[in-house]
């Protein structure tokens, strides 16, 4: 795979101007032009992504990847789309949030078809941990939404595990994710009629030693449609 080009959508965190981008991503995070920020984590092929940037030209969108293939593509979907308010970093989250993110500052959180990571040895990979769950909630605003789609049904219940054990969740019905744009898995899922699971958790406030999600039972699955299990990204 070529290197990435030089572009200003794609901010270079560990590159050889490393203080230079990340000041520019600080920029963009609280940039007054945007009237909301929001992230998506693993954007695969960048439909969803360039879509709903596209839809919503007045709010900031950041995403995170670890394929540079993928960065590639949106790149592309993003110069065809003559779009302004996405940036990209071709980077874990986990690593990278700890430090580039203040305090409550995201507005809503995509994770659409994670990869399950099967093998035990993996299971480390797996961005569904109450770990990973805590450092995005820092983020998030009160009242900000963590969107989740799956065609695994062990990652959607893992998902119920780990909200239920990370403080400063709550339950929000899937039907929130209707309006959404349809990424590249979720419309081969609806060509083959296959169910896809959906998660939604509400950011809210939290007291010292509370616990996790607040809820009478199990989160609500919403069926669309799933394609064959080869293919875990949007």
């Amino acid at each position: 795979m070529p290197p990435l080009p030089r572009d200003p959508s794609l901010l270079d965190l560990y590159g050889p101007d490393a203080e230079a981008e990340r000041e520019r991503a600080r920029e963009f995070l609280t940039a007054s032009s945007h009237t909301g920020l929001q992230l998506e984590i693993g954007f695969g092929r960048g439909v969803f992504l360039s879509e709903l940037a596209a839809a919503q030209p007045q709010v900031g969108f950041l995403g995170f990847e670890v394929r540079s293939r993928n960065c590639l593509e949106l790149l592309k979907r993003i110069d065809r789309l003559g779009l302004t308010n996405v940036r990209m970093v071709l980077a874990d989250v986990r690593s990278v949030s700890p430090w580039l993110f203040p305090d409550a500052v995201v507005d809503a959180v995509y994770m659409l078809f994670p990869d399950p990571w099967w093998k035990k040895r993996h299971h480390k990979r797996r961005l569904l941990t109450p770990e990973t769950l805590a450092s995005l909630r820092r983020i998030m605003r009160p009242g900000a939404l963590f969107s989740l789609k799956t065609d695994v049904p062990q990652t959607a219940e893992l998902a119920d595990q780990s909200f239920a054990a990370t403080p400063g969740f709550e339950q929000a019905y899937p039907r929130a994710l209707d309006h959404l744009p349809r990424s590249h898995r979720e419309r081969r899922c609806l060509k083959v009629g296959l169910p896809v699971l959906s998660r939604c958790f509400k950011a809210v406030p939290t007291s010292e030693g509370g616990g996790g999600v607040h809820s009478g039972g199990p989160a609500q699955r919403e069926q669309t449609a799933f394609a064959g299990r080869e293919e875990r990204r949007c």
